[in-house]
Formats: structure tokens, C-alpha cells, sequence
């Protein structure tokens, strides 16, 4: 699809979507599908949007569309990122106000992390009418710098870790699960439907994962040494931007409340993908940048669980929201999760 400007390198929400997700569409093809506004749309959604923070005249330097559309815009000599949820929402109820206050405790502990800007009555959202229908606007600080390449370099995987370890020693801790954000005890975070019996030939094996997978975070959740905190959720190449020497994190929208263990093993399912690609080694230098900071979280009996829990849950995503590419979307988890299904039951056997 063209914009109206070409696509800035960096900015508060996410890239284009990773092979692990389906794309977002723009039109018709089934209710469930993501929308996102249309070029000749914008204009109109984003002086109607930005008048709810008492901004005009604004100009419009760069979109970009993943599961939200993220607009670059100028207003005076200030750089803003307005960003527009889909009318299909994956979140719970508060996210918005949850981001908000985690980036809040974040920056407040010395993190460099983009900021909400509250609309006029206070709000960390506001909702306007889009092209099909009301929408969701959030307006954040525009982040200055470049992408990380894709696949990341060593050198970018090893900041990663090293900001993967800065986050979670500044991650506020959650005894109770607070509203908005991602509860990290389910192998399905998301805030839809489980739809994983809809997946035809891969049903099966994407239900028995999500069972061996459900039993390990059971496990590592009652026996874990340390209180949940709330993480990234998403912490990937994609949602970090390279501004001078640091990488800075964008997109807190899937905040999570977990342990460190799960929000390490994120990451690492996106960097092993990459790594089984070429050969590289971008898992092993995000642990050493990792542990230049802080212990390493994630031990060798936990991790393939946790990488299984990711795959099911982006699976299931995928076919809530049916967007083109979803038979190669359940494809590539299929094939990722049926070694694991595997080892589970002949582990349950030996038991």
C-alpha cells in the first residue's frame, strides 16, 4: 500500500510484522480482520485525534501499518507519533492507561522509554470515528534514529540483552494483576477468543502444546523465587529503535505481567528463528549482553516450554484475526512446535 510520506526508520509503535504474524489487511474479507485506515482517511482522523490533545495545523511527515497504523506528525517544531489501535482489539479493557503508567515507573527509574501525552481531559486514549468505525488514539513521543536491521547483527542481539536486563531490574513488581496488561499465567495472553480448535489438520498438535506448555508455566509460576513484575511482552528487533549509541524500546502496548524468564523467552523465539536461518548467534550474544547486566533468568528446562507458550499464543492470535497469510502463519508454528509435542509425550511416557 503507498502513504503519504515514505516510512520513517523509527518511531513509538511496531514495525512491519514479523513472519510470526499474519499482516494486517485494509479492507473487507471477514469481521475479524484487522482494518487500518485508508491514505485518503488519514487526514481527517488525525486532525480529528489530535484535537482531542488541542493540537492543529499538524503535518503529517510518515506512516507506517503494522497491527496499528502509526503516524509521524509535526506540530510546531514538536515530533509526535499518533497511534491508531485497529477496530479489533486484542487488548483487555485499561491497556492503554496500563502502558501509560508502566512507561510512567520506567522513566521515573532512569529508563529511556517514549511517553504518553494525556489528551486534554486527562486521558491516556481517546476513541474517534475512523473509516470503519470508532478508533482508538494514543499520542506518544516520536522516537529519533534508525531501525535495527533485520535480522538483527550480533551487536544489536547482545544491546538487546543488555536492554532486555536494564528493563526488568527497572520493572515494577505485580503481586496482583493489575487491569490492562497481559496475564502472563496463561499460554493465551491475549484477550480473545481460543479459537485453536478451528485449525484444521494443526489442531491437534497446537492443543497438546498448549496443554504441555499450560502444565510449565503452572509449575514455574508457583514455585518461582520472586513476585511477577511487568515486562515489554514483545521485546523484539522490531520494537526497539537504534537512537545514538543505545537501543530505546517502543510498543509497551503488549505489557505483560510474568517473570523475566517468559519475557526472555520471547525475544529468543523471534532471534532463534533468525539464527536457524543463517547459522547465526544472535541467541547466544543476547544472553551475554543480558548477563552483563543482570543473572540470567531462563534455565534449559523451562525455555522450551516457554518458546512452545509463545508459538501457540501467536497461533491462536493469527486465527482470531484472519489475515491473508494465516495457512503459512499456522505452517511455520506448526513446524516449530512439533518436535516439542513430541518430546513432551515421550517424557510423559517415561513417567
Amino acid at each position: 500500500m503507498t502513504t503519504p510520506a515514505p516510512p520513517e526508520p523509527s518511531h513509538p509503535g511496531p514495525t512491519p510484522p514479523e513472519p510470526s504474524q499474519p499482516a494486517p489487511t485494509t479492507s473487507g474479507g471477514g469481521a475479524t480482520r484487522t482494518q487500518c485506515p485508508r491514505d485518503a482517511d488519514l487526514p481527517h482522523l488525525v486532525a480529528a485525534a489530535l484535537a482531542r490533545w488541542g493540537l492543529r495545523g499538524a503535518d503529517v511527515v510518515g506512516v507506517r501499518r503494522s497491527y496499528n497504523t502509526v503516524v509521524h506528525v509535526e506540530v510546531g517544531h514538536r515530533h509526535l507519533a499518533l497511534r491508531v489501535a485497529p477496530r479489533v482489539g486484542v487488548h483487555a479493557p485499561g491497556s492503554d492507561e496500563a502502558e501509560r503508567t508502566l512507561l510512567d515507573h520506567l522513566a521515573a527509574a532512569g529508563a529511556a522509554v517514549p511517553r504518553v501525552h494525556p489528551t486534554i481531559d486527562g486521558a491516556a486514549s481517546t476513541t474517534v470515528d475512523g473509516p470503519h468505525g470508532r478508533v482508538t488514539c494514543m499520542l506518544l513521543d516520536w522516537v529519533p534514529g534508525s531501525e535495527v536491521p533485520r535480522p538483527a547483527t550480533p551487536g544489536d542481539a547482545a544491546d538487546l540483552g543488555r536492554l532486555s536486563a536494564t528493563l526488568h531490574d527497572a520493572a515494577p513488581t505485580a503481586p496482583g494483576p493489575p487491569s490492562g496488561v497481559l496475564d502472563g499465567r496463561r499460554v493465551l495472553t491475549f484477550h480473545v477468543p481460543d479459537r485453536l480448535g478451528e485449525a484444521g489438520d494443526h489442531a491437534p498438535l497446537l492443543l497438546a502444546a498448549r496443554a504441555s506448555a499450560q502444565r510449565a508455566l503452572d509449575d514455574l509460576w508457583s514455585s518461582a523465587p520472586e513476585p511477577p513484575r511487568l515486562l515489554h511482552g514483545d521485546l523484539t528487533p522490531a520494537n526497539v529503535v537504534r537512537s545514538g549509541d543505545r537501543l530505546v524500546p517502543i510498543d509497551f502496548q503488549d505489557a505483560l505481567r510474568g517473570h523475566p524468564e517468559q519475557d526472555v523467552a520471547i525475544t529468543l523465539v523471534r532471534l532463534a528463528r533468525d539464527d536457524a536461518a543463517d547459522g547465526g548467534e544472535r541467541c547466544a550474544a543476547f544472553r551475554a549482553g543480558y548477563e552483563a547486566v543482570r543473572p540470567w533468568p531462563l534455565t534449559p528446562d523451562v525455555a522450551p516450554h516457554l518458546a512452545a507458550a509463545r508459538s501457540v499464543q501467536l497461533a491462536n492470535l493469527g486465527l482470531v484475526l484472519r489475515n491473508p497469510g494465516l495457512a503459512e502463519h499456522l505452517d511455520l508454528h506448526a513446524r516449530a512446535l512439533r518436535p516439542y509435542v513430541e518430546r513432551s509425550g515421550a517424557a510423559a511416557a517415561d513417567r
